[in-house]
């Protein structure tokens, strides 16, 4: 599907699981990251016609008033052991 896009709607848009989500998507439309990993890029997969990751635009309400960059930081601490 070049060139088309879908939306995403995550609830608590910027929480740390979010945030997670959209900084992957990012990296992976940017080619700034490898697909190792990610199910959809193994078969059966990549035989559908499916919206590449640079085609997903996340969207939802945002459960907390912190910036995206701070909740990554948050989530990023909260898995150290």
């Amino acid at each position: 599907m070049p060139g088309a896009s879908v939306g995403l709607w995550i609830i608590g848009l910027k929480g740390g699981v979010a945030t997670t989500v959209m900084t992957g998507l990012a990296a992976l439309g940017r080619g700034a990251t490898g697909s190792t990993g990610l199910v959809t890029a193994l078969e059966p997969f990549t035989r559908l016609d499916l919206v590449p990751c640079a085609g997903i635009v996340a969207s939802g309400p945002a459960g907390s008033p912190t910036r995206p960059a701070a909740c990554g930081r948050r989530a990023a601490r909260s898995t150290r052991p």
